[in-house]
């Protein structure tokens, strides 16, 4: 601390002055207190890590067609084109997602399969009802749940918009990572209960929650967000 120093006799003040002076000493002590232990808290306090500068969605069973016809109409204006891909056969998550993230290959098209061999459904389904398949653990921000999995086929819509929202919310509180990875499951269930009109509803949903993040992100660090959206496989009306 900084006190300041007042010599009485050398000054022959009063003493009404005196106890002015030390007074304001008083009050200088304080504030120059507080000012060290505002500073050593402030130098206490870790920067903010970073956000990450690539933001990748995985969606589930979105087709290339649909999101065609979306940019077409003007939506995911800032993306590319979308491009068509091949998937892996057969066209199931599981499957898909364990060939992109390089997972443990299932023994037969999904965990729970059928074996020639014992000529029976094998795995193991209590195990399915708790655990996340290994892929999902891959992803930053992902409903892991089984319940939820049950959800997305009672209130399929409801529970897209909450995978948005759950990936908007997550993103900016993640920690120093240069690549996001978000899983928005609720779309297949979308395409095979409702069919396009309720799926284009759902991309123009992520298509306004998109523009609203990237905005948001660039208010937060002055660059543009590098967002990369696949989906594992397609799905087709016929």
């Amino acid at each position: 601390m900084f006190p300041l120093i007042v010599y009485k006799k050398a000054l022959f003040l009063d003493n009404d002055i005196m106890e002015g002076l030390m007074e304001i000493n008083n009050m200088f002590n304080k504030i120059t207190a507080f000012c060290c232990v505002a500073i050593l808290l402030a130098l206490s306090v870790p920067a903010r890590a970073a956000l990450p500068d690539t933001l990748v969605i995985a969606t589930d069973g979105i087709p290339y067609s649909l999101v065609r016809e979306a940019q077409l109409k003007g939506e995911f204006k800032d993306f590319y084109p979308a491009s068509k891909m091949i998937g892996v056969f057969p066209s199931l998550s599981d499957a898909a997602f364990d060939d992109i993230f390089h997972c443990d290959t299932p023994l037969g098209y999904q965990r729970i399969h059928f074996s020639p061999e014992k000529n029976e459904v094998v795995g193991k389904f209590i195990n399915e009802l708790i655990h996340p398949e290994e892929y999902q653990l891959r992803f930053d921000s992902v409903h892991n749940g089984k319940i939820h999995y049950v959800l997305i086929y009672i209130a399929s819509n409801t529970m897209a918009g909450k995978e948005i929202a759950a990936m908007q919310r997550d993103f900016f509180m993640s920690n120093n990572a240069d690549v996001f990875y978000v899983f928005i499951e609720a779309t297949d269930p979308i395409l095979h209960k409702y069919g396009k009109d309720k799926t284009m509803l759902f991309l123009d949903n992520l298509n306004k929650t998109l523009d609203d993040l990237q905005k948001e992100y660039i208010a937060k660090t002055g660059k543009h967000l590098k967002i990369i959206a696949f989906s594992d496989h397609g799905n087709t009306d016929g």
